[in-house]
């Protein structure tokens, strides 16, 4: 965990020992608050809020991914890496996935990508801010 590779840590990195192996596995995982601060009191996001949070998180952990070139630590021997940008946020989750394979001059592209939402009801959140004051009445 928390490997050094590239220019910082990625959060899980899974490298192939042995020279027949030739996949690699790299994580980078977020999670986004529940809730906003306003004046000194807290209140629940909107499920709106809290989709466009995911969103923007699961993209910043996508270019966080590239950015920091954490793939750099790959062992020559493996040709391709799945990169995971996972985000959190209570019980829902984002996830995406890109695959990159390395060409003939030793770097590498991008050949595959998909993004996957999981909400268990994002309805029990409720279209309304909420303040912890009126959930305690």
């Amino acid at each position: 965990m928390e490997q050094d590779a590239g220019h910082g840590r990625s959060d899980i990195t899974v490298h192939p020992f042995s020279p027949q192996r030739l996949l690699a596995l790299v994580f980078e995982i977020k999670s986004v608050a529940r809730h906003l601060k306003r004046n000194g009191k807290r209140s629940l996001k909107t499920a709106k809020h809290i989709e466009k949070d995911l969103e923007d998180a699961k993209t910043e952990g996508l270019a966080q991914l590239a950015d920091r070139r954490y793939r750099e630590r790959v062992p020559r021997h493996a040709t391709k890496v799945h990169e995971f940008a996972f985000v959190f946020c209570g019980k829902f989750c984002v996830a995406a996935v890109r695959t990159l394979q390395r060409n003939s001059t030793e770097n590498w592209e991008e050949v595959a990508a998909d993004s996957t939402v999981v909400y268990e009801s994002m309805t029990d959140i409720g279209d309304e801010d909420v303040s912890d004051e009126d959930e305690e009445a």
